[in-house]
């Protein structure tokens, strides 16, 4: 995993040293994954694979308080996501693709959750957001959130039919289920979310640039003036 975020780190370097500045937000995100979401979704992956979590015999307050970590570590990776991508906000979906993909991989990485298997579901993850991104940014604009919402839904698919779904330990409770279903639902949220929240926070950044003198508008003229001639 040292040896990832080493190349990401580089990636990130090249992007500034050779001015690729479209390219930069996904190696960001990409970093982001590797360093914050992967060991919060692995904790929670754990805790829901402990045996006789239920709320009746009081074992389910590590489960409740991870969840509330994934949610919110989830609700950072959309901020970053909307503050890195905001022109054109369809390319916001495609830029948390792999934040959304990570979430059903690693709560189905098998058995035993190490570090080889969270590198794998990293892999087949990356591979899958990078080959979707691939040919999503080939084609219109409008079609990239219905791409990156179309490959969630086959990860999801392929994993479940394949039984690498979300692992649970044995004589789970319904918090169990009902933590799975939140995370995975928020991350499916927080990509279809996204190129609306791009767009809201590109006029907002406008309108705050406006105000404050920096970018100036257009000048329109109203409604009924007649034009001014140069001759």
């Amino acid at each position: 995993m040292i040896l990832v975020i080493v190349v990401l780190l580089l990636g990130i370097g090249a992007t500034f040293v050779f001015d690729r500045a479209s390219a930069r937000p996904y190696w960001q995100l990409v970093l982001a994954v590797m360093v914050v979401e992967m060991p919060v979704i692995a904790l929670q992956s754990s805790a829901l694979r402990a045996p006789f979590v239920a709320l009746g015999r009081g074992s389910a307050g590590p489960v409740i308080w991870l969840t509330m970590a994934s949610l919110l570590v989830l609700g950072g990776m959309w901020v970053v996501g909307l503050l890195q991508q905001r022109d054109p906000a369809e390319n916001a979906a495609l830029l948390l693709l792999l934040p959304a993909l990570i979430v059903p991989a690693m709560l189905g990485a098998g058995s035993n959750l190490d570090e080889s298997a969270s590198l794998a579901m990293f892999g087949q993850s990356a591979l899958l957001a990078g080959t979707a991104a691939f040919f999503a940014l080939l084609g219109p604009a409008g079609w990239r959130p219905l791409i990156a919402t179309a490959t969630f839904v086959l990860q999801f698919a392929g994993l479940w039919l394949s039984g690498r779904g979300a692992v649970i330990g044995p004589e789970a409770g319904f918090v169990s289920f009902v933590s799975v279903g939140l995370v995975q639902l928020a991350a499916l949220c927080m990509m279809i979310a996204a190129p609306l929240g791009a767009l809201f926070t590109r006029r907002f950044f406008q309108t705050v640039d406006e105000k404050s003198g920096i970018a100036t508008p257009a000048s329109v003229p109203q409604r009924g003036a007649r034009r001014r001639s140069d001759t």
